[in-house]
């Protein structure tokens, strides 16, 4: 699995399949939760690279053989000479939402979001002067993983496994800063 810059061609393909998976699901608002999704991209032009594209949302896509699983939504900001590479949201496609709980479905889940993480970062490297990132917990489920995966990385952290880079929590944020 990797991290990829959507194009329309992919957008649109990614778009069919996703809202013929999402029109299987019994719950009343799944297939419009993904129109609305794929027209907020579509008319904000939100696709493509992001460096140089400030205070905007741009999403990639977190592909595996070909096949886009989930679509990340990014912003890159600027404070003054702080650049920030903002990962605000995760949408999963409709076959990874709708799976029951189970063992392999949660290490499913939690590849794919490693996955976009591991992109962020090597994105964050090649934007000129991006030196932070941060991963926004938008319910209170992610929240708490990310207050977990924060205890685990200090540790790491504390042990010397993480050098030049500190992880902190800000509010619903995990935060990662490197010492450029």
């Amino acid at each position: 699995m990797e991290l990829t810059i959507i194009n329309s061609e992919m957008l649109r393909e990614t778009r069919h399949a996703w809202l013929a998976s999402a029109s299987h699901s019994t719950h009343e608002a799944f297939l419009t939760e993904y129109e609305q999704l794929f027209d907020v991209i579509e008319e904000g032009n939100s696709i493509g690279p992001l460096n140089g594209r400030l205070h905007v949302p741009i999403y990639y896509g977190v592909q595996d053989k070909g096949i886009v699983r989930a679509l990340v939504q990014m912003v890159q900001s600027q404070r003054g000479r702080d650049i920030w590479i903002k990962m605000t949201d995760l949408y999963m496609c409709p076959e990874i939402e709708l799976e029951v709980d189970t063992e392999a479905s949660t290490a499913d889940r939690l590849s794919v979001f490693t996955t976009a993480l591991l992109g962020v970062f090597g994105l964050t490297k090649q934007v000129d002067g991006a030196d932070t990132v941060k991963v926004y917990g938008r319910t209170e489920a992610l929240v708490t993983f990310l207050r977990g995966m924060h205890d685990a990385l200090a540790v790491f952290s504390s042990l010397g496994n993480m050098p030049g880079i500190t992880v902190s929590i800000e509010g619903r944020w995990l935060v990662f800063r490197t010492g450029k």
